[in-house]
């Protein structure tokens, strides 16, 4: 029943004009009338200025500056442009003063000038079109599109100032030619990327055995290009105990490797003793020396350049075996493949002769030339 009389209090003050809806809490209100609102007025505020009973009420502009703002005129403020930067300027009666954003350098985030923009600006125009597309350097520097290549190929280089370009690996086999004597001109038949050589020098003979016996000959030397790869050939066993010593190797300005041949297995002498064994290099196939008790010896391989094997015997020293040529295997490759200008000459060394007597020694082996042309 209280409550009731005390909204009929209510409606009848302010019916009265004794209360106002100004006079209310803020958040009491569920209305503010349209006619409490004049052209200028702010939206209602808390006036808790000193001596104030902190009431909700409306006030005007010129109010609500002089209150809150120290002063009730402004004008609007600028903004200028320099090479430097930019200033932005506030205008009369301005709580802060002019601000200034200072042009970016190399250490320092700032401005992006209109200088900057021109210098930035559609320096890189990107060519690409497609998936796959790969950039490169054109005329002048200008960015130029390659379109992807086929699946498995390559990119490679033209050389100089030339545009790059996919290629396809080579699947050409390596052309093989095998020289096993003579000599001559190996042309090649097109234009390799790297020639291998494998390369021996002749064997040396073995020495016989026995009564008249006499000692091997010296295996020939095999060359490529005159003196540009030299496998010499190895020497023939003498008559002494030691065997023939094997030859030397040169592999000139190539790529690879160069060994000297095996010496031969030196004799014995003491009667009804088998011979010595050729020497050998990589390529092996040495000769066997006679077996005691009157045999000749077996000649070394021919191809390998391996040395003869020396005579047995029954009565008196046996045989020594013959030296192995030396060894060569090269790489030849770019310049140096370049400046044998698609040809180059070739002779392969000769196997040393077997050594006389009553059960004779092996000959050596003859050398060989092998050329494999990779492309």
């Amino acid at each position: 029943m209280r409550n009731k009389l005390l909204g009929i209090s209510i409606a009848i003050l302010l019916s009265a004009g004794l209360l106002k809806a100004a006079d209310k809490k803020f958040s009491d209100l569920t209305s503010l009338p349209q006619a409490s609102w004049a052209a200028g007025d702010l939206f209602p505020i808390t006036d808790i200025s000193v001596n104030s009973v902190n009431q909700s009420k409306k006030t005007s502009v010129a109010d609500f500056d002089a209150r809150y703002f120290l002063a009730a005129n402004y004008t609007t403020g600028t903004l200028s442009t320099t090479t430097g930067g930019v200033t932005i300027g506030t205008g009369t009666n301005a709580l802060i003063s002019n601000a200034t954003i200072a042009a970016a350098t190399g250490s320092q985030q700032g401005l992006l000038t209109s200088t900057d923009w021109t210098t930035f600006n559609n320096k890189l125009t990107s060519p690409m079109t497609t998936g796959g597309d790969l950039i490169y350097g054109g005329a002048s520097g200008i960015a130029t599109r390659l379109a992807n290549g086929s699946s498995g190929q390559f990119l490679k280089s033209n050389g100089g100032t030339s545009a790059p370009s996919w290629a396809n690996f080579s699947t050409s086999a390596p052309k093989v030619t095998y020289y096993s004597s003579g000599s001559g001109t190996h042309t090649f038949t097109g234009t390799p990327v790297m020639v291998e050589v494998i390369m021996v020098g002749g064997g040396g003979g073995g020495a016989g055995a026995s009564t008249s016996r006499g000692a091997g000959g010296n295996g020939g030397n095999t060359t490529v290009g005159s003196s540009f790869l030299t496998a010499n050939g190895g020497s023939g066993a003498g008559l002494d105990a030691a065997g023939g010593t094997g030859g030397s190797a040169s592999k000139g300005t190539a790529d690879g490797q160069a060994f000297t041949g095996g010496s031969g297995g030196g004799s014995s002498q003491v009667a009804s003793n088998m011979g010595g064994t050729g020497g050998m290099n990589a390529l092996g196939g040495s000769g066997g020396g006679g077996a005691g008790g009157a045999s000749n010896a077996q000649a070394g391989a021919t191809g390998t350049g391996a040395g003869g094997g020396g005579g047995g015997s029954t009565s008196g020293a046996s045989g020594a075996g013959g030296g192995a040529g030396g060894y060569v295997h090269a790489y030849i490759s770019g310049s140096v493949l370049s400046a044998l200008s698609g040809s180059v000459s070739y002779a392969v060394g000769s196997a040393g002769s077997a050594g006389a007597g009553a059960f004779l020694g092996g000959a050596g082996g003859a050398g060989s030339v092998l050329f494999i042309e990779h492309y």
